[in-house]
């Protein structure tokens, strides 16, 4: 082995710390023999080597939790309806379940899916469904909610075509 090289050991040839020099003297006396231990109480201390193979005290169980996130929406799916602007929805994916939420909370609407796709169909379907209804009913017997409801769908949906 060439001189230069250091394979282990001190701590202190790296940093420059006394560290080991201090431990080190902590552990022997000042004739060099070897400190007694044995009264001192470590009750408490895991042994060095079972630190190591220990499981994590804490563990954190990410099934339930839903990974979430944020899609912007430009269009309904449906030559019927034309969205004057792009409207932000939520994604809510839940690993555990093979199931994605697609949701507008403001609007308490949301879609179902196995993947984030037919999750946002089936939101929009949703969204059209809830214009379309609250759109025939006379504004004056809506509750608070659903005239809410209808004054924010009228600023985002125009119909375009109308089927009948």
């Amino acid at each position: 082995m060439s001189g230069n090289m250091h394979t282990g050991g001190s701590y202190s040839y790296l940093t420059g710390d006394d560290s080991d020099l201090l431990a080190k003297n902590f552990f022997n006396n000042q004739d060099g023999s070897d400190y007694d231990r044995s009264d001192v109480d470590i009750e408490g201390f895991a042994p060095r080597e079972n630190i190591v193979d220990t499981e994590p005290i804490i563990e954190f169980d990410y099934f339930g939790v839903p990974i979430k996130s944020n899609v912007e929406i430009w269009d309904l799916g449906d030559e019927e309806y034309l969205l004057k602007k792009s409207m932000l929805i939520t994604i809510e994916e839940y690993l555990d379940e093979d199931d994605v939420i697609a949701s507008l909370p403001e609007l308490e609407l949301f879609g179902q899916g196995v993947t984030e796709a037919e999750a946002i169909i089936n939101l929009k379907f949703e969204i059209i469904d809830l214009f379309e209804e609250l759109s025939e009913e006379d504004v004056e017997i809506l509750g608070n909610k659903p005239r809410a409801w209808l004054r924010i769908l009228n600023r985002l949906i125009k119909k375009v075509l109308d089927s009948k």
